[in-house]
């Protein structure tokens, strides 16, 4: 990974119901890294993102040093920053379980679009702003 972040800043769709909870869950956990949200659709990101990925298109997180991660490589550097998490975002970089974790990833973010909408349509009656979400 090179030097440690110590910050990270998620690029993220906020059209996306899936994309908007797991905002909230990362902002509810306890962090080892400071991890911001930045929507895709922020006029702002163009100054500072130059030259990465459409980023409605893939999950992209960038540390305060310019280092960047997409895809599956974003989710788990996401679970590194995160103290609950960070001995799992380890077995998921082990070679024997990166592959799967790759896999699981590119499944659910194929699916997002179907997956926000279920979301959506449960969402109606949901109390989400304190991160304790309840239909």
């Amino acid at each position: 990974m090179g030097p440690a972040p110590r910050q990270l800043t998620v690029v993220y769709d906020p059209g996306c119901e899936l994309c908007r909870r797991c905002k909230r869950w990362v902002g509810g956990q306890l962090q080892l890294v400071p991890v911001t949200f930045v929507e895709a659709t922020d006029p702002a990101i163009s100054e500072w993102a130059r030259g990465l990925v459409p980023v409605g298109d893939e999950l992209v997180v960038v540390s305060e040093s310019g280092a960047t991660w997409y895809g599956p490589d974003a989710f788990v550097v996401v679970l590194w920053a995160l103290r609950r998490h960070r001995k799992l975002s380890g077995r998921l970089q082990s070679q024997g379980l990166a592959h799967l974790a790759r896999g699981a990833f590119v499944a659910l973010s194929g699916g997002r679009s179907g997956i926000s909408a279920l979301l959506s349509d449960t969402s109606t009656n949901v109390e989400c702003e304190d991160g304790s979400c309840r239909v």
